[in-house]
């Protein structure tokens, strides 16, 4: 069973695929107003010289863990259908 988040919690963890500097150092996700949302942050140093993480939050994309299904006509292709074609 996977963990659930309590409302306003979330939890970030290193990003252990960080290929660049533009992937965040750290992903994660919350639960916020009852939606799942994904968090991104980067560590950053700011003009004062102190390190701070930037933030990134945005509505979480739907993972389907099937293969999306592909519509695949069974049906026999027609002479005419055959004529139509451009090329």
């Amino acid at each position: 069973m996977a963990y659930e988040h309590r409302e306003g919690s979330g939890s970030l963890f290193p990003n252990r695929d960080k290929k660049g500097d533009n992937h965040p150092d750290y992903k994660g996700d919350a639960l916020f107003n009852g939606q799942r949302v994904e968090l991104a942050a980067w560590k950053k140093v700011g003009r004062s010289g102190g390190g701070f993480l930037s933030v990134q939050i945005k509505p979480a994309r739907e993972q389907s863990h099937a293969a999306p299904e592909r519509s695949v006509s069974t049906a026999p292709r027609s002479a005419v259908e055959d004529d139509e074609v451009p090329f």
